[in-house]
């Protein structure tokens, strides 16, 4: 009994000291600071061997640095998760991170002096981020004072700048502090104090000439920003704009946050007047900041007097929300769960990796992993699949949801494999020549697919095929103009024809495969095979309209539309367009003094369709007999250096309405293609995907095509003769031979160039390779892939990341 009361006491104590030894942890903790293994950064001494001395993030204590004009020392404060209580008073609003310099010039600049950020290597970027960029700059220009920026130069010149955007120090700053001699500076590690009376002499443009440095004083400066997260290499909270890495500007190489004197400069508003070489710039200091590639994430040193970065052994216990002042954090705990949730396969991270992980990660470990690839386990919370529902049949045997719903409704797939309910069927061989230009090919039969949208039910997209009166039939009280149908109204009425080779194109949409069904089926009704029962059903099908004939394009006419919004006067009308040559979508399209959209069909919302700027437009004009994508509509085209829209509208007065509306806000000059040699590449305002096609004949999911800059609807009007008369091996030579002027031309190619270049690759929509040997394909897919791959690097970039593009 005195053993057991003795071994009580024994354990009360030990508890007392876990607990006490807990408390000390958790308050040590709370003020320890993160090593952020992605993070490298260093600050450029000209006392250390290297040239650069090591400033961690969110160091408990500055670094001090020297450098030829100024001596001082440094801070870098970023945001991490969970959020460091020693610096939490940077980070009450959207702050990523702050900078913090102090110190004392050591002679005074006889130059402007420069803060903002700059990188050692030459930008590569594609067409759509150097032109993403531009605008950017130009909004920003609207805003900063001599804004100066380079996207880098060849270093094979001895006078090069290297990329940068900087501006002058004191209209720049976030705060600048000047502490007279004999006064205390504020402290580093805490928002500096600014007078506002200071502040407003440095932001004046009028007044800031009047700020000249000493050598006496001590200059406290700080700047911050809540659009970039360096832990995670990203831009963020930028309005109208996803996530997206920093690599996409800087391609990998470090970013340096900097502050320099350029000798000799002037003060000019030019931003151009002065250039900013590198071999002549003297630094006020130089923050470089290096992004790492690691498994790792943010650990804590738990040593206060933070000399040295020492692991942890004992991870944290975190939610998602970070650690505030209440959260219990555990230390020595072992997971009950650490065997169950490692996998022997796992290659991401070791056994003793996941032990030090935080517990939260411990926890959704399976679940993230189940996820990531893709077993369909993560979302439903076991390893069991969804399995599709069964119907009893009277019978007894069970039947799918689908083959339930397509009995009930009469389009079951009969057994020989003919979609609809109609029990005749024709027994043909389709081939090629259906889907060839020329009288006999599928614009005769089945020219278009129209996205339409049904007013009778709110809107909802509705599948519809074009079918053209055919000449075969009588003339006599029949409306011969080309009308709208579905695929059920034709199939239930009339024999559908096998052609199952279709089926077995996984790639190809089911909306191509059925209008590819319609036309063989239209083909042999008008063969002469079919009875005069199937010709009087067709004749009546045709000849009459419907609902969808009367309501497709029924307010194509341009409306003036007047309001107190954002458009002082637009116009607007029902209008259809080409997403590929035998593809519509119903859209309405709107003109306004500043911008042209073509929104979906009963929807004002900007984001759900395209906008353009109207400076962007170069031509607009309608479109020729011969041009015309099939016989019954109108067409006209808007033209713009990314792509080239093509528009249907009912009648020709309809059309020239459209064209009127253009002519009045850009003058008569709009109607002719401009010529663009020797003009420069025009910063584009429009949404990178303007520059991809998504064709709906094939499945693309995630995928784009590029070479939909024009779409070719007939080559013999559609493509240039010497274009025409080359060999497919011709053709691809020349379009790689262009790739590799754009790449040597550079950002110094003109905008013709370009839009011959992808005016060139359009023209890949109607290769036909079926007449060249297999040496001559093999040389042919290979220049194709090569010039793929120029292509994505001109248009993009070089690739971010192995799966980037």
């Amino acid at each position: 009994m005195n053993a057991l009361t003795s071994g009580v006491a024994v354990g009360e104590e030990d508890s007392d000291e876990i607990s006490a030894q807990i408390s000390a942890r958790r308050m040590s903790a709370s003020h320890a600071r993160p090593i952020i293994h992605t993070l490298d950064v260093s600050l450029q001494s000209k006392n250390h061997p290297q040239g650069f001395v090591p400033c961690p993030p969110n160091s408990r204590r500055p670094v001090p640095f020297e450098t030829d004009i100024f001596k001082g020392e440094a801070l870098l404060v970023v945001r991490t998760n969970p959020l460091d209580l020693h610096y939490r008073s940077f980070f009450s609003g959207k702050r990523m991170f702050e900078v913090q310099v102090q110190g004392q010039f050591k002679v005074v600049p006889k130059g402007q002096v420069y803060v903002g950020a700059d990188a050692e290597n030459k930008l590569e970027l594609g067409l759509l981020t150097r032109s993403f960029c531009r605008v950017i700059l130009q909004f920003v220009m609207a805003m900063v004072h001599n804004l100066h920026y380079s996207f880098g130069e060849s270093p094979d010149n001895d006078d090069h700048e290297i990329s940068h955007i900087v501006a002058p120090l004191f209209s720049t700053m976030d705060k600048i502090v000047v502490t007279p001699a004999g006064e205390t500076p504020p402290p580093l590690g805490v928002p500096f104090p600014e007078d506002m009376e200071f502040r407003k002499l440095r932001l004046n443009p009028s007044t800031v000439d009047r700020i000249k440095i000493d050598t006496s004083s001590i200059y406290s400066f700080s700047v911050n920003t809540s659009n970039m997260d360096l832990c995670s290499w990203t831009l963020v909270n930028i309005p109208m704009l996803k996530e997206m890495t920093l690599n996409t500007f800087c391609g990998g190489c470090p970013i340096r946050l900097v502050g320099y004197e350029v000798p000799n400069s002037n003060k000019s508003s030019d931003k151009h007047a002065d250039k900013h070489p590198h071999k002549s710039l003297n630094y006020v200091f130089n923050l470089k900041i290096t992004s790492v590639d690691t498994d790792k994430g943010i650990e804590l040193n738990l040593d206060p007097s933070d000399e040295e970065v020492e692991e942890v052994d004992e991870p944290l216990e975190m939610d998602d929300d970070g650690i505030d002042e209440d959260t219990d954090i555990i230390f020595n705990e072992e997971d009950e769960d650490d065997d169950d949730m490692e996998d022997e396969g796992s290659e991401e991270r070791s056994p003793r990796q996941w032990a030090k992980a935080p517990r939260f990660l411990r926890r959704h470990r399976n679940r993230a992993r189940s996820l990531s690839s893709g077993d369909g386990t993560g979302l439903m919370g076991s390893g069991k699949r969804w399995r599709r529902p069964s119907v009893d049949k009277p019978d007894g045997e069970k039947t799918g949801v689908r083959g339930w719903i397509r009995k009930e409704i009469g389009e079951l797939f009969s057994s020989d494999g003919v979609i609809g309910d109609s029990q005749e069927s024709l027994d043909i061989e389709p081939t090629n020549d259906y889907f060839m230009e020329g009288n006999e090919g599928d614009l005769r039969y089945c020219p278009a697919c129209i996205e339409f949208a049904d007013h009778r039910k709110d809107g909802r997209k509705r599948f519809m095929y074009i079918f053209p009166y055919a000449v075969e039939l009588s003339t006599t009280n029949r409306d011969t103009t080309p009308k709208l149908r579905s695929y059920q109204e034709f199939s239930k009425l009339f024999p559908i024809c096998k052609y199952g080779k279709l089926a077995k194109n996984a790639r190809m949409s089911q909306v191509e495969k059925l209008r590819r069904q319609l036309v063989v089926s239209y083909r042999a009704l008008l063969s002469g095979n079919s009875t005069r029962s199937h010709m009087n059903k067709l004749e009546e099908f045709l000849g009459t309209k419907n609902d969808a004939d009367r309501t497709f394009l029924e307010n194509s006419s341009p409306v003036t539309v007047v309001s107190r919004g954002k458009y002082s006067q637009r116009w607007e009308g029902s209008v259809a367009m080409a997403t590929e040559r035998r593809h519509w979508v119903e859209k309405t399209l709107l003109v306004s003094s500043t911008e042209v959209c073509i929104l979906r069909h009963a929807d004002s919302r900007r984001s759900s369709g395209v906008t353009i700027s109207l400076k962007s437009v170069l031509c607009v004009r309608p479109l020729s007999r011969e041009e015309a994508p099939f016989p019954g509509f109108e067409y006209f085209q808007i033209e713009t250096f990314a792509r080239v829209f093509v528009i249907m509208v009912r009648s020709t007065q309809e059309c020239e309405g459209w064209i009127r509306v253009f002519v009045g806000l850009l003058g008569n000059h709009i109607s002719e293609t401009p010529d663009l040699r020797n003009h420069p590449i025009p910063n584009l305002m429009e949404s990178a995907d303007i520059f991809f096609g998504r064709p709906n004949s094939f499945k693309l999911d995630r995928r784009r095509v590029f070479n939909y800059r024009r779409i070719i609807f007939h080559p013999a009007s559609g493509l240039p003769s010497e274009i025409l008369a080359q060999t497919p091996n011709e053709l691809v030579e020349g379009i790689l031979d262009k790739a590799f002027e754009l790449v040597a031309c550079g950002t110094s190619s003109d905008a013709a160039l370009w839009v011959e270049f992808m005016d060139r690759i359009s023209a890949l929509q109607t290769l036909d390779i079926s007449g060249i040997n297999e040496k001559e394909k093999i040389s042919l897919l290979l220049n194709l892939y090569h010039s793929m791959v120029l292509h994505g690097f001109l248009l993009l970039g070089p690739p971010v990341s192995q799966s980037s593009w």
